[in-house]
């Protein structure tokens, strides 16, 4: 491709480095809003470039810096008081720009607490910066003047004002609206967008000068068929959609639109697009009053493609005050009137592509590239000439010629020349004259009939009339005359319009003397009005609306050689009086007479599909029958003479001259579906060739013939949902037979007895029927491989011969209930040469000695299915099914014991199991140990498995790994829900969000889930997991479960698949050894952190900084390694474990020995601490960490939680810098303390930290599930509660005006804690003596 279609084709597919590019002033916003917004961008995996603080910063910006902004998909610009200031900004902003206007690159301008009119005008800041930029580039004025132009254009751009929330509010509104644009699915343009470039640009420079009223501009695009009308708006909707809120691009209107109801439809889409409506407005007056009322203020685009009368431009954009100021509308059409006529304007008529271009475009179809093959230059051009550059015929050519040598390519372009090169018709025909008879007749009847069916379908049509499709299709394919898309059969409008053309043009002005007719109007002529001739070889009819023919059945009589019917959508008056015999297809849904014409003997009939019919077949029932002496029988009413429905012959026909499926041997196909009137089905012995038989849903069908059972050639038998059936053949032989579906046959007794072996049958479904036995013979079905018996509520005897069915997979007997009568027949003494791999017994009362049986007689079971059963124990033997991988046991509620489980199972499902044992639920989750690839094991229970590497309280873990995403078991401990909810696990790496899963189920008890991730993933999906690790580094791994409550969620790794050294968790020891100076740091930040109930470490936080990699010199000259965040996060969690786990003397010793090395940190904490001693003071907080950390169900998990909190306010570097991140800091506000405790909630304890500043109260939980934020001034009163229960915890209570209460406790220091509070909160005292509070 071009380099000149680049910017049009970065439009059709994804080109983008980064999704978004952050331009923002250093200075004002690097370190709070734009760090924090970068942060959740990537967090929430949006690929965000921030550029390096250390860049070096010039007089221009880098061409690194440049190529990011080209590479960027979404521009943020974060227009801050300095912002103008400095050069480097200015210039981002220009480039910015220039990549929205050429590349189509998104803008979102965002006001940081500037007025917006001061950047339109350069007032205020801007205004000072401007000047300062008019002295230092007196002799540079043009780009000054640019920047001012640019800042203007930018504040009229609509962006986020950021005044009076919370900044973190504005984050979560930019994150989801960048996440929503990064979603839009863009529309497919071409495979070789050749030429786009200019008349896209063309097409916008249009939109810009169209100054008409109301500022709503319309545009609109006309020209012949085939010149690339709908490829170009597509291309520009692409390129505008980002700009506009309110978007729809209404596609082939014309064959949308046929009727008013189309009409409508198209509306709705319209509607729906632009307002989310879905409800069906119905009607089109009333469409049209919505679009006035509720988009007259909305600035919207709007294409209408392919638009071929007045009243769709009426119904669709009546006027232009029905949108808003600054909408965009652009339309395409044939007619270049039509849009004179709408007072369209602004048109373009879109013409042929230069020589150049056409060269290219013909290149890609001929040879595959962009440029001819050696040899081929000259003879290329020629080929392009006659063309006439048209891009559809460039592509139909080129295609024609591909592969071909120079001689073959002589000859055609020679054939060519005889067609004029000035008429679309005239290209088109070129390849179509080119084809065989055969392709011909194939093309013509895709291009009247076929377009848009599915391509087994049409190929199946088409066979019936011995077109050999197969090889027709492909040679039509390889011609670019059609298409195959999504399974279905296409072809370009003009080539379609060719095909009917030449039809239309065998008789102009009357339809009945072409060979096919396929519009509604010209068959509904030939029907009503008897215009049929033997001219016609296939007829469509399919109504736009359903209506009724009124025609007098007389019609078809002359179409003597009539090949096709196709009815559909409408309701005939009468049944026809004649069906000419030279038929193969008779496709008529709603058929509306009870039997076919008794004249009615078409020898080639192929097809008989006649769903949905009043067929009774009563008059085919009852010819060439012994009891009948007359060819046909009275219908059981009696009409008036003057009401017959057919006329009575005055001599009986010939039986040869009868329909009464005798003698057709070219049918392969017979359909019936839902004929609720057919009771029999008559003899078919006459169509030994029929495949496929359809019966489903005949609920009133009693007796299928017995010579049904006798058809070599049959595949598929289906009488699915026949309720009434009683009778079906009592023997079948069907030698071909693959498929038989007789479930819901609910009246059937018996099934037929199998004289024969059958060796192509595979699935054999008779649920819900009322079978009792399965006779001796059913073990001559010996390629049966899938058998369901299910709700065989009667089956009480499957005879010994089921055992001869070797090859019988697959067996399901959900809801037998007389199984283990049926159980008798698999004495384990008798020879069997059953092999079955999955087998299902739900709900079939089975007992323990069922079970037994089961388990001895099918010991190559892969999936076995025993949920809702009897049986109170999993007994041993179950063990020594070696190939079992799948058990599901659910809703055994007598199922006490599991005794043993086999080596290789993958799945144990055991929901609602009530009576399972803990030591069961044990057993099965065992496997996990065993480290079983592709896992998954769901049981009742309420404790996490202790053998797991590691857990946590809650639904969040977190651990880290180097090198390679390590094969791990995920488990978690699910609380009770009784309805079905959504569980939802959500993987990160490094903070980004690499996968999401999600499914639905319920549970009625507490219940434990272990499962190998790999389960819930593709094998692509797994491997892509490395790419989001920095190999080298240690990387964060964060899982997050939701669904219902759960109570313990853990991991563990697979040691034979997976190198455990390569993996962390918040107890191991650190993997990478920091140096003793980095490690006395963390250590001293660490029990800063621990001891204080207000804490800040933010000197210590300069050794976190992310992305710091460089080695610093200290006073020595000695280089000294910064660790970052990956390399000394296990180590921080270590320290804090070590120090927080219990109050045990050695714990206490190491925390004393490290303090002992700061004397300035000691002094300072004597005097805080009125000089207590310090062995007292280490003792009493350890007691106060364990009192802390037993507040919750497990201190060991209270722990790991609690340091998460306790390491994040490290690594963002103390509590300031997470407040300020989390809830933004307002004017004038100052943190005054925060204090480590739990919130009380109606359902458990809630940890966090406590946030009080000179303006708000605001509490923030470790989840972030459940967040307190009230402004300080609402605060009445701050109280101390004791808890009778427990008197060593006390509570804090904050009242509120309104007296509503939050209550905190479980502080490490309460009464300083509350002393604190109490000043913080107190309107008493300078700010000075509160904001020393956060230093103590």
């Amino acid at each position: 491709m071009t380099e000149a279609m680049d910017s049009s084709s970065s439009s059709t597919k994804s080109n983008w480095t980064y999704d978004v590019f952050l331009s923002f002033r250093g200075e004002d916003t690097r370190t709070g809003f734009t760090g924090s917004l970068a942060y959740e961008l990537r967090r929430k995996g949006i690929n965000t470039f921030i550029d390096d603080k250390k860049l070096e910063r010039g007089e221009e910006i880098s061409s690194s810096l440049v190529k990011a902004i080209e590479e960027s998909r979404i521009a943020i610009i974060i227009l801050s008081e300095n912002y103008a200031n400095s050069s480097w900004c200015l210039d981002e902003l220009l480039k910015i720009l220039e990549c929205k206007k050429k590349k189509g690159q998104i803008i979102q301008p965002v006001f940081y607490k500037v007025d917006i009119s001061e950047v339109r005008h350069q007032r205020g800041s801007f205004g000072k910066a401007m000047v300062a930029h008019e002295e230092k580039y007196k002799n540079d004025m043009e780009k000054v003047q640019k920047w001012k132009s640019a800042l203007k254009e930018v504040a009229n751009t609509s962006g986020l004002h950021i005044k009076d929330r919370y900044d973190v509010e504005y984050i979560e509104d930019i994150i989801k609206e960048v996440s929503k644009k990064l979603n839009r699915t863009l529309l497919h343009v071409a495979d070789h967008p050749i030429g786009l470039e200019s008349r896209i640009s063309k097409i916008k420079s249009l939109l810009e000068d169209d100054e008409s009223s109301d500022d709503v501009r319309m545009v609109g695009i006309h020209g012949l068929g085939g010149m690339g009308k709908s490829t170009i708006v597509r291309a520009v909707y692409n390129l505008l959609s980002d700009q506009f809120k309110c978007k729809s691009f209404l596609a082939n209107i014309r064959e949308n639109s046929t009727n008013k109801q189309g009409l409508a439809n198209v509306q709705q889409t319209l509607l729906s697009d632009m307002l989310g409506d879905e409800n069906n407005q119905g009607d089109v007056d009333r469409g049209i009053t919505i679009m006035e009322t509720r988009l007259c203020n909305k600035k919207v685009l709007l294409i209408l493609d392919d638009v071929d009368k007045l009243d769709q431009l009426e119904k669709l954009v009546g006027r232009r005050d029905w949108f808003g100021s600054g909408s965009s509308i652009i339309i395409t059409t044939r007619d270049k009137h039509l849009l004179a006529r709408h007072g369209v304007e602004n048109t373009y008529e879109l013409k042929e592509l230069e020589d150049h271009e056409a060269l290219e475009l013909f290149s890609w179809n001929a040879f595959k590239k962009s440029t001819p093959k050696e040899g081929f230059m000259d003879i290329s051009k020629r080929a392009v000439r006659y063309s006439q550059n048209l891009p559809l015929a460039l592509e139909i050519i080129g295609s024609d010629l591909f592969d071909k040598s120079i001689d073959e390519w002589k000859s055609t372009l020679d054939k060519y020349k005889k067609i004029p090169n000035n008429e679309i018709l005239s290209v088109l025909r070129i390849s179509y004259d080119n084809l065989g008879y055969n392709e011909k007749q194939v093309f013509l009847d895709i291009a009247c009939f076929l377009k848009g069916f599915n391509s087994e379908v049409c190929k199946q049509i088409l066979h019936a009339c011995d077109f050999h499709p197969t090889s027709s299709v492909r040679i039509l394919i390889d011609k670019s005359l059609i298409k195959i898309k999504e399974d279905k059969l296409w072809m370009h409008d003009l080539t379609q319009e060719l095909g009917r053309e030449i039809i239309r043009q065998e008789s102009p002005s009357e339809p009945g003397k072409r060979s096919r007719v396929w519009f509604h109007k010209d068959a509904l002529q030939v029907l009503m009005k008897n215009k049929g001739t033997e001219k016609i070889e296939g007829i469509l009819l399919s109504l736009p609306e359903a209506q009724k023919v009124q025609w007098n059945g007389d019609a078809l009589k002359k179409m003597t050689n009539l090949r096709i019917i196709m009815f559909e959508n409408a309701y005939f008056s009468e049944g026809p009086k004649h069906i000419p015999n030279s038929l193969r297809v008779l496709d008529w849904s709603g058929y509306p007479s009870p039997s076919l014409p008794l004249d009615f003997y078409p020898e080639n009939l192929v097809i008989l599909n006649l769903p949905n019919s009043r067929l009774t077949l009563t008059k085919q029932l009852n010819v060439n029958l012994p009891n009948n002496p007359l060819p046909f029988k009275f219908p059981p009413f009696k009409f008036p003479k003057s009401r017959l429905p057919f006329k009575l012959p005055n001599n009986h026909l010939p039986l040869s001259k009868t329909f009464s499926f005798k003698k057709h041997n070219q049918m392969i196909y017979m359909n019936f579906k839902k004929c609720a009137s057919l009771k029999k089905v008559p003899d078919l012995s006459g169509i030994p060739n029929l495949r496929e038989l359809n019966l489903n849903g005949c609920w009133e069908l009693e007796e299928i013939h017995d010579s049904v059972g006798f058809l070599d050639r049959l595949v598929k038998l289906s009488a699915k949902g026949c309720y009434n059936l009683e009778k079906f053949p009592s023997r079948i032989i069907l030698k071909s037979l693959e498929y038989l579906n007789l479930r819901g046959c609910s009246k059937l007794k018996k099934f037929p007895d199998v004289p024969e072996k059958m060796e192509k049958i595979i699935k054999i479904d008779v649920g819900e029927t009322a079978i009792e036995e399965l006779s001796y013979t059913f073990g001559n079905l010996v390629g049966l491989v899938t058998l369901c018996l299910s709700k065989c509520k009667k089956l009480s005897s499957l005879s010994i011969s089921f055992l001869e069915l070797g090859n019988l997979k697959e067996l399901d007997m959900e809801y037998c209930l007389k199984l283990e009568e049926c159980l008798k027949f698999f004495d384990i003494t008798v020879p069997s040469k059953l092999d079955l791999v999955s087998l299902c017994v739900d709900g079939c009362d089975l007992s323990d000695e069922g079970l037994h049986i089961i388990l001895t007689c099918f010991p190559k079971l892969t999936n076995l299915s025993l949920s809702r059963n009897k049986f109170e124990s999993l007994p041993k033997i179950t063990q020594e099914l070696v190939y079992l991988e799948n058990l599901v046991l659910n809703g055994c509620e007598n199922l006490k014991q599991v005794l043993g489980i086999p080596p290789q199972l993958k799945y144990i499902c055991a929901l609602h199991c009530n009576q399972m044992t803990p030591q069961s639920s044990n057993i099965l989750l065992s496997q996990g140990q065993h480290e079983i690839p592709n896992l998954n094991v769901f049981v009742p229970g309420t404790e996490i498995p202790e053998w797991l590497d590691h857990c946590s309280q809650g639904a969040s873990m977190s651990f880290w790994v180097r090198n390679k995403f390590p094969v791990i078991a995920v488990c978690m401990v699910c609380a009770e829900f009784n309805h079905y909810i959504q569980f939802q696990l959500c993987l990160l790496i490094n903070s980004i969000q690499v996968y999401v899963h999600q499914s639905y189920v319920s549970l009625y008890q507490d219940h434990v889930n272990l499962f190998d991730l790999r389960t819930l993933m593709s094998s692509q999906q797994w491997l892509e997991l490395n790419t989001y690790l920095q190999h080298g580094q240690w990387n964060l791994v964060q899982i997050s479960l939701a669904i219902g409550a759960v109570k313990w969620c853990g991991v563990h790794v697979y040691k034979k698949e997976s190198n455990i050294k390569n993996v962390a968790f918040t107890s191991s020891l650190d993997p990478i050894p920091p140096s003793d100076d980095t490690k006395k740091t963390v250590a001293e930040s660490m029990d800063t952190l621990l001891m204080s109930g207000t804490t800040d470490v933010h000197q210590d936080s300069t050794l976190l900084k992310d992305g710091c990699h460089k080695e610093d010199t200290d006073d020595k000259g000695k280089d000294t390694l910064v660790y970052t965040n990956n390399e000394i996060q296990p180590y921080i969690y270590s320290k804090i474990w070590s120090r927080g786990i219990s109050s045990n003397t050695d714990r206490v010793n190491s925390i004393r020995e490290d303090e002992s090395s700061n004397n300035d940190n000691d002094k300072k904490e004597e005097n805080e601490w009125n000089k207590k001693s310090r062995r007292q003071k280490i003792i009493t907080l350890a007691q106060r960490m364990q009192n802390h950390v037993e507040l919750r169900a497990k201190s060991v998990k209270t722990v790991m939680s609690t340091v998460s909190m306790g390491t994040q306010i490290f690594l963002i570097g103390g509590t300031a810098n997470l407040f300020k991140i989390y809830f933004g800091i307002q004017e004038g506000e100052e943190l005054l303390n925060a204090s480590q405790c739990y919130l009380i909630k109606t359902s458990s304890p809630t940890p966090g930290l406590l946030f009080i500043s000179n303006k708000r109260v605001v509490f923030l939980p470790e989840n972030r599930e459940y967040q307190v934020l009230l402004p300080k001034e609402m605060v009445k009163t701050v109280k101390q509660e004791k808890n009778l229960n427990k008197p060593v915890q006390r509570y804090i209570d904050i009242i509120f005006e309104n007296d509503h209460k939050y209550r905190f406790f479980g502080f490490l220091f309460y009464e300083m804690a509350f002393k604190h509070l109490q000043k913080a909160l107190s309107k008493e005292g300078s700010s000075e003596e509160r904001k020393l509070m956060i230093d103590s």
